[in-house]
């Protein structure tokens, strides 16, 4: 306490509070981002045998009908232009896939279990999913580059 003119005046420190807030935030925002890009980051790894869920997504307008849906794993060797998709005949599986008639284009998506070859040694592939005509024509392609580790 002290004293001023005569009066008494009570003086106390004022004892400031720390805002723990913002750096729990920061931290536990930090975890966050980096437990995402952990997961992002890491590829399933498969065993010969194992089934894999492939979902065939493309747009489509017009007549329906049975087309094929192909899955083959490979490696890409050199980069476009010049580069190229080394398949694998032996991992190639092929599957009927229905497509519904529409007459505008509209969004489609077949479910096709593709089954790991037994004939693979351990390594990273990069797999081609493709949907053609009967005769073998592709409608469309897909390459995923390093998409399936094989254990």
């Amino acid at each position: 306490m002290s004293y001023s003119n005569g009066n008494m005046v009570e003086t106390r420190e004022l004892k400031q509070k720390t805002d723990w807030l913002v750096p729990t935030a920061v931290v536990l925002g930090g975890a966050g981002i980096a437990a995402g890009l952990y997961f992002y980051m890491k590829k399933p790894s498969f065993s010969a045998g194992d089934k894999i869920y492939c979902v065939f997504k493309y747009k489509h307008a017009g007549p329906g009908g049975v087309y094929r849906g192909r899955v083959v794993m490979g490696h890409t060797v050199g980069s476009p232009p010049l580069g190229y998709f080394d398949e694998m005949d032996e991992t190639m599986q092929e599957y009927d896939i229905e497509v519904p008639p529409s007459v505008e284009l509209k969004d489609v998506k077949n479910l096709v279990i593709y089954e790991v070859p037994k004939v693979l040694n351990p390594d990273k592939y990069d797999l081609e999913a493709s949907l053609r005509y009967s005769d073998g024509k592709i409608i469309e392609r897909v390459i995923a580059n390093d998409i399936i580790q094989v254990k």
